[in-house]
């Protein structure tokens, strides 16, 4: 299992979709296959965030009613490709699937600004930050 002792880095290509991002980071951990470094820590507080009715499990519902202010348009597909084509996600799942996960192209940080700034300004608006922040803190 990988952790942040034992991760290694990889910089931005400036040619890359997230280019106009790379100053937000400009390094990601990587795991022992090449991945994105994630955590049980991390997929703990994620799953916390998800599991909105405190049930042990994640599902459609609960994917759209924290993700739908970000992604309003996003499909039925589109959250079924989440729950890895499950009607329902346990914590342990998301373990299996994410911590040894061989994804390179991609960058969390760039990933998670996008959805504050849908619209491509280059900065979050002020009423998204504050139903967010309400999300975050509920």
């Amino acid at each position: 299992m990988a952790s942040p002792e034992n991760a290694t880095t990889t910089t931005h290509d400036d040619s890359s979709p997230f280019a106009i991002d790379s100053s937000i980071s400009d390094q990601v951990l990587r795991n022992a296959k090449g991945g994105v470094l994630v955590t049980k820590e991390q997929i703990r507080a994620a799953f916390d965030f998800f599991d909105v009715e405190r049930k042990g499990v994640v599902t459609m519902e609960n994917l759209k009613s924290r993700l739908g202010i970000f992604y309003k348009d996003m499909s039925t597909r589109d959250y079924r490709v989440l729950l890895n084509n499950e009607s329902e996600l346990t914590e342990q799942t998301l373990c299996d699937l994410l911590l040894e996960n061989d994804i390179a192209d991609y960058d969390p940080v760039a990933e998670a600004f996008r959805a504050y700034d849908p619209d491509g300004t280059g900065y979050v608006g002020l009423p998204l930050s504050r139903c967010a922040s309400r999300l975050v803190h509920a």
